[in-house]
């Protein structure tokens, strides 16, 4: 687990906004920290000198934190064999894990910004008396008879059988394909599954083959419910986070806008809102090729492919892996940002619009902030780094001066 996923973790937990399959993840991954702990306390020390300028937990605060994991019954579920697990994970250095997690996160990296015509501000939160949450784990999944399944309100086990196939809901909240009754299908017929995010919604599913897909907010996905022939075909529209199930006979392609992302098993994300121009294929592990208009090239592990609109070209350069998987980690990571590309990440995860009056050209911003924050403290984050004014109308951001 890397640090940003773990910090997620950790302050979900101490807002009390952890999910049951984010809290298990946390336990499950407390039960190395005895194998691996003086690394996980290196990069805690390292986080610590980044932000040492920043405010820390007074040993009281740290003292209750620590008694509210102790007694905490998620971490526990009644079985003995957790204890052990537990005991480790509380034996970390939580002194120092907690005033990582509550340092100020969101740095000033913005440019062109004067000292001396900052707007007079109102904090966002006294704007309005209903807090906007953050979005969750949702999605729609279709059915090849047309048949829509709510998956956040669907209860855990089998969702469908069609005599073949079953799909099921686990326990932890994925979506999985039961293929043991293959052999029984002999109509040869292919039939299609999509799986929808809405705005403000994010979901994890295991393909046929036993790919992992974790799909981003205003994402879908189209797959056929088993794969056949020489390939394995899927359509994205939208931000997805690829797993790819590694089979040398049957190679797996992303159709997605004018451009194909074909591999055989690797790690890899790929971005193509419709509202966003080109597509972004981001590669961490094994190999990729990306295709377009008959032109092709093949990403190492670290490269970023772009696909610009109409252009039919190709772009390669170095990717900046942690702000691409900021969103699968559970944060929003912006790198000397424009403010319109901050704002559309903002729109899809909290199911808002955005409206400008005004706004500067070439406001830029950076820094870092969980999103399992209220929409009211991200924008009063960003109020205050940025030469920005926003308001709160309903499901609505109004961009002011």
């Amino acid at each position: 687990m890397n640090k940003e996923r773990l910090h997620a973790l950790l302050e979900a937990y101490l807002s009390n906004s952890i999910s049951d399959e984010d809290c298990r993840e946390l336990l499950s991954y407390s039960k190395g920290i005895g194998r691996y702990g003086d690394e996980t306390d290196d990069v805690i020390d390292k986080q610590l000198l980044n932000f040492q300028d920043e405010p820390v937990l007074s040993t009281e605060r740290t003292e209750l934190i620590l008694a509210l994991i102790k007694n905490d019954p998620r971490f526990f579920r009644g079985k003995s064999a957790n204890l052990s697990a537990a005991a480790k994970f509380i034996s970390m250095s939580w002194v120092r894990i907690a005033a990582v997690l509550l340092v100020v996160l969101f740095v000033a990296l913005y440019l062109n910004r004067s000292s001396t015509d900052v707007p007079q501000q109102v904090n966002i939160n006294q704007q309005m008396d209903t807090v906007i949450a953050p979005g969750g784990t949702k999605a729609m999944l279709t059915l090849a008879d047309g048949t829509k399944i709510e998956l956040t309100e669907a209860k855990i086990g089998e969702l469908a059988n069609d005599g073949t196939v079953s799909i099921r809901k686990t326990a932890n909240g994925q979506l999985t394909y039961d293929l043991s009754n293959l052999a029984d299908d002999n109509s040869g017929m292919i039939k299609y599954n999509t799986i929808e995010t809405p705005r403000g919604g994010e979901y994890h599913v295991i393909l046929p083959d036993g790919t992992s897909v974790w799909l981003n907010s205003a994402s879908s996905l189209k797959f056929p419910t088993r794969f056949s022939g020489t390939t394995r075909e899927v359509t994205l529209v939208g931000e997805a986070y690829f797993e790819v199930f590694h089979n040398d006979k049957l190679p797996f392609h992303v159709h997605v806008k004018d451009t194909k992302v074909g591999v055989l098993g690797t790690h890899f994300n790929v971005s193509a809102y419709e509202d966003d121009d080109g597509v972004t294929t981001t590669l961490l592990e094994g190999s990729v090729s990306v295709s377009k208009d008959k032109k092709e090239f093949v990403l190492k592990p670290g490269q970023q492919s772009v696909t610009a609109g109409n252009a039919g070209r190709i772009v390669v350069k170095s990717a900046d892996i942690e702000q691409v998987m900021a969103w699968r980690n559970g944060y929003f990571r912006f790198n000397d940002e424009e403010i319109g590309s901050i704002l559309k990440k903002v729109s899809r995860w909290y199911d808002v619009d955005i409206e400008y009056r005004t706004v500067k050209q070439g406001q830029r911003l950076g820094g870092i902030s969980s999103r399992s924050k209220s929409l009211n403290d991200l924008m009063d984050q960003l109020e205050k780094i940025g030469n920005l004014h926003f308001k709160i109308e309903g499901r609505r951001i109004i961009v002011l001066d």
